[in-house]
C-alpha cells in the first residue's frame, strides 16, 4: 500500500508543475570561474538601456549559476539587446541588436577575441553562416527605410561585404550556396512588404525576390528540404487571416502547406519532426497580452494551436508572457523562457515539466556548451 501511495505522489507531482522543487543556485561568485559549460541564456534586458546579460547554469551542479557572466569575464556590459547567437565549435558569436555589435567569444573561458560594429543608423536581427565560413547578418534602417546583409569572415570578425535589399531584412537561413531572408515590415511605419530575398553566398548578390501570401514575414527555418515562414501580418488587424505560417520548398520556393490563424507568432523552434511556435493575441486582444506554444507535427501537418497555453506553467502574472523556446537536441528536452519572470521550464517530452531554470530579463536565445 505505502508504495502505491509513493507512485501515485510521483504521477501527481509530473502532472502537476508546482510540485517540482526549484533548483539550487550557488552564490554568482560562481561567474569567477575559469571555465563555464551548462545551459546559456542570452537576456536582451530593456531596450535602450544597455542591461542584456549572458547567464550560465551549470547543470553539474559544480559552478552553479552565473547572472552576467560575459561582464565577470571580460570587465565590461554586454551592451544593448542582445538578439541572436551562433556557436561555432569552441567559438561563440553573439549578436547586439540595440548597440550594433558583433561579439566573437573563445569558449569554455567566454573571453571576448573580437567585435565588428554595424554603420551608424542599422539596427542588427540575425545572422547565420554559410559553409564558406562567411557570416550573413541582416539589418534594417528605419530612416532610410531600407536593409541590407552585412558579411563578415568568421574568422577575422572584419566586414568583407555588403549586400542591399529591399525594405527591411530580419530572419535569415543558409544552406548550400544560398541565403534566405526575409523581409518585412517595419513597427510604427505605415508600410507592408512580404518577400523572401535569395542571396547567392558565392556571388553575394541577390538572385531573385519570392512574394509571399502575407505581409511581415519573420524567422526562417530550415527542415530538410523546407523552408519554415512565419508571416506575422499587420499587428493592428485581428482577423482569421491576421497571420499564417507557410511551408515552402528550399528549392523551387514553391509553397507546400499554410496554416492561418489569429494573433501573430513571435519564436519558432523546431524538435525533431516537429514545430514550436510562441503564439500571441488568439483572445481578440493586443499582441502579447495573452501567449501559447503551438505545435505541429512536419510529418502529417497535423497542428495544436494551443498545445502548451501560458497557464500551464504558472499562474499568470502582469506584464509576463512567453517569450523564448529551445530545443535541446542532446538530451531530448524543450526549455521555455518568460518575459520579466527571470525563470525558465524544462519539458520532456514536450507536455511534462521536469525542472526549471534561471534567466534574465526578456531571454531572447537559450544554447548548450557542454
Amino acid at each position: 500500500m505505502q508504495k502505491k501511495i509513493i507512485y501515485f505522489f510521483l504521477i501527481f507531482c509530473t502532472a502537476f508543475s508546482g510540485c517540482i522543487p526549484e533548483p539550487y543556485f550557488p552564490p554568482t561568485e560562481a561567474c569567477g570561474q575559469p571555465k563555464h559549460y551548462g545551459l546559456f541564456v542570452l537576456n536582451e534586458g530593456i531596450w535602450g538601456q544597455n542591461n542584456s546579460t549572458l547567464s550560465v547554469w551549470d547543470e553539474r551542479g559544480e559552478e552553479g549559476f552565473c547572472g552576467d557572466v560575459f561582464q565577470a569575464v571580460n570587465g565590461v556590459p554586454m551592451g544593448d539587446t542582445g538578439n541572436d547567437v551562433l556557436m561555432v565549435n569552441d567559438t561563440l558569436y553573439i549578436l547586439m541588436s540595440g548597440s550594433g555589435i558583433l561579439y566573437q567569444i573563445q569558449m569554455p573561458g567566454l573571453t571576448k577575441i573580437a567585435q565588428w560594429k554595424v554603420p551608424s543608423g542599422y539596427t542588427l536581427q540575425s545572422f547565420g553562416i554559410s559553409y564558406q565560413h562567411k557570416l550573413y547578418l541582416t539589418a534594417i534602417n528605419p530612416s532610410l527605410k531600407s536593409g541590407k546583409v552585412f558579411v563578415v569572415s568568421s574568422a577575422t570578425c572584419q566586414l568583407t561585404g555588403e549586400i542591399p535589399l529591399e525594405k527591411y531584412p530580419y530572419g535569415i537561413a543558409l544552406y548550400e550556396d544560398k541565403a534566405v531572408v526575409a523581409c518585412g515590415n517595419y513597427a510604427g511605419i505605415n508600410e507592408k512588404n512580404r518577400k523572401l530575398a535569395v542571396i547567392n553566398t558565392g556571388a553575394d548578390i541577390v538572385e531573385k525576390y519570392i512574394t509571399l501570401p502575407l505581409n511581415n514575414p519573420g524567422q526562417v527555418l530550415v527542415y530538410g528540404d523546407t523552408l519554415i515562414v512565419n508571416c506575422r501580418g499587420d499587428y493592428s488587424v485581428n482577423s482569421d487571416s491576421n497571420s499564417v505560417l507557410l511551408l515552402i520548398n528550399r528549392q523551387n520556393f514553391q509553397l507546400i502547406h499554410s496554416v492561418f490563424f489569429r494573433g501573430s507568432i513571435y519564436r519558432m523552434t523546431t524538435a525533431g519532426d516537429y514545430l514550436f511556435a510562441i503564439r500571441d493575441g488568439e483572445d481578440g486582444g493586443s499582441p502579447l497580452e495573452t501567449t501559447t506554444i503551438m505545435r505541429m507535427n512536419l510529418k502529417n501537418l497535423e497542428v495544436d494551436k494551443n498545445f502548451l497555453p501560458e497557464s500551464y506553467f504558472h499562474e499568470k502574472k502582469a506584464g509576463d508572457y512567453l517569450y523564448c523556446l529551445e530545443y535541446d537536441k542532446e538530451k531530448g528536452q524543450l526549455y521555455v523562457g518568460f518575459s520579466s519572470s527571470q525563470k525558465g521550464y524544462i519539458l520532456n517530452p514536450y507536455n511534462t515539466i521536469t525542472g526549471t531554470f534561471k534567466t534574465g530579463d526578456f531571454p531572447n536565445s537559450i544554447f548548450f556548451y557542454r
